[in-house]
């Protein structure tokens, strides 16, 4: 549940105390465009619905608690925007909040180190980038026959469900689980992997599989390779799944660093050449499905936000920016194209959440061809053109001055935004946090 200090800060903005950073309710642009989504998320105080957030570092939690290293914090799963939205819903809904999936890889860019929510041992490592499945196709590979393993370790209550979402290229291979602490498990066979669920094109199938605590208190769950076979590939893990508790679920899909473009697969096509790795090219089209099938399809969901960070999008300088890839605004509009087109394959309506502005003097930015509004307005067209995306503005509460108008008065009450960064402030902090979930959760239930 959030705590204390989240329901005092969701209170205060929900009453109007939005302050110096603006009113608390949005505009959701387009919302005929993604009904269904907002059925399911109204209908929260009868049944459990699940959507999931693609995104950047602000959407994985940074900022929030005063973080910003890529080490995972508990605060992400409760104060960071996407859990703001949830609760602020929840709230209003008398659902109840929990916190969804973390995914193996929070960090774009970073092919070793996974989130640290996992821990590995055995020499197992975290896949490089652009691979089958996973947040920019990352996963964690458990090799037959190894000692490598990947474990998590939850406090939880008696009767919670954790849930482990993978891959497997074949049927029969029995992965093993381990459980310490709380509640104790020796070594154990899982059920067999199957080749029913194929993930993309390719000759990968998912694997997922839920295990139950019976006693409440800290319990390390280690998931062990199998003693023969092929390997088996672990991407995420629901720590408190819960498929039938009224309430609102917001996966945060989402990956420091990230574009669309490079955490979705399928936003690139056989025209690209960049970024450089094994998504690009006709023959990797299947790589492409497959780690967008695992970004979208194995969570029950009913939609997705899809944030984007515009310092992200077009900074050149941070090595993960689309100048370093020669992306042009035509460019951005095709791939983004491509993404709500790839999401309405699968029958999932799109939020767009744009409009964190970076300060027109960031280094990073100095020289782009094209501006923060230039790249908003495309968001806005993609969404206006298709028949499954809407669009919300963030930036549009601070009028239509310059950006750096714009951005002065988004950071005006410097104490919502973290401290370290003065004075171009790129990360809200945690009532940064709070005001952006209360004025998004706003515009959604104004529109439903």
């Amino acid at each position: 549940m959030p705590s204390p200090r989240f329901n005092t800060l969701a209170r205060g903005i929900l009453a109007g105390g939005g302050g110096a950073l603006g009113p608390s309710t949005g505009t959701l642009e387009f919302a005929g465009h993604v009904s269904g989504m907002l059925a399911a998320m109204k209908a929260t105080d009868t049944q459990r619905t699940a959507v999931g957030w693609h995104g950047m570092s602000i959407n994985v939690g940074a900022g929030s608690g005063g973080f910003l290293d890529v080490a995972w914090h508990s605060n992400y799963q409760t104060e960071s925007l996407p859990a703001q939205v949830s609760a602020t819903i929840n709230t209003a809904k008398s659902g109840t909040f929990r916190p969804g999936v973390e995914l193996v890889s929070s960090t774009a860019g970073d092919n070793t180190t996974p989130n640290s929510f996992f821990t590995l041992g055995g020499t197992a490592f975290m896949g490089s980038r652009f691979g089958a499945f996973g947040p920019s196709g990352q996963q964690v590979g458990l090799t037959a026959a190894t000692a490598k393993t990947i474990a998590v370790t939850i406090s939880g209550s008696a009767g919670q469900v954790v849930r482990f979402y993978g891959a497997c290229s074949a049927a029969g291979v029995l992965p093993r689980y381990s459980m310490s602490g709380a509640n104790t498990v020796a070594t154990t066979n899982l059920p067999a992997t199957t080749t029913t669920t194929q993930l993309g094109t390719g000759s990968f199938y998912a694997y997922d599989f839920s295990l139950t605590l019976t006693n409440a208190g800290s319990t390390t769950i280690t998931i062990l390779a199998p003693t023969s076979g092929s390997t088996v590939f672990i991407y995420g893990c629901d720590p408190q799944y819960d498929a039938s508790t009224p309430g609102l679920t917001i996966h945060r899909l989402s990956q420091s660093g990230s574009t669309l473009s490079t955490l979705i697969g399928e936003s690139l096509d056989n025209t690209d050449t960049q970024p450089a790795g094994t998504w690009i090219g006709s023959g990797n089209a299947g790589l492409r499905t497959g780690s967008t099938d695992t970004m979208v399809t194995r969570y029950g969901l009913s939609g997705v936000f899809a944030g984007a960070d515009i310092n992200d999008i077009i900074s050149f300088g941070s090595g993960v920016g689309a100048y370093n890839y020669g992306w042009t605004l035509a460019d951005h509009e095709r791939h983004l194209t491509n993404y709500v087109n790839a999401m309405a394959a699968r029958s999932m309506p799109v939020i767009f959440v744009v409009g964190h502005l970076r300060h027109t003097a960031t280094p990073a930015m100095t020289g782009n061809p094209y501006t923060q509004s230039e790249v908003i307005a495309t968001y806005r067209k993609v969404a206006r053109a298709s028949s499954n995306a809407a669009f919300i503005d963030l930036s549009a509460q601070w009028g239509t001055g310059t950006e750096q108008a714009r951005y002065d008065a988004m950071v005006a009450d410097t104490s919502r935004w973290v401290a370290s960064e003065a004075p171009r402030y790129v990360h809200p902090g945690t009532t940064g946090h709070a005001f952006f979930g209360a004025y998004v959760a706003n515009a959604v239930m104004a529109a439903w």
